[in-house]
């Protein structure tokens, strides 16, 4: 994420990512799944409780917990406010 204004952005005006099925279901990410996973694959994520200075980035990582049925079925999407990006 990369904050492209020019004033900063506290860490509580990230914008929240949701992944979301073909029926609108959103889904929430998993913060201890989350959590591991950065720590696991190594991705250093010690700026993402500070505040964004403009025309800084970050890299954050996001885990959703669902069934591997539920994933294999229709389209997936990433929301980040009122935009979608179709994953699968």
């Amino acid at each position: 994420m990369k904050n492209v204004s020019d004033e900063p952005v506290g860490m509580f005006d990230y914008p929240t990512l949701n992944l979301v099925d073909e029926k609108g279901t959103k889904y929430e990410s998993d913060i201890d799944a989350s959590s591991n996973y950065t720590v696991e694959t190594g991705i250093d994520n010690s700026k993402i409780l500070s505040d964004l200075n403009p025309d800084i980035s970050v890299t954050d990582t996001q885990v959703y917990e669902i069934s591997k049925e539920k994933f294999a079925t229709g389209k997936w999407y990433i929301q980040v406010g009122d935009a979608k990006v179709q994953i699968k």
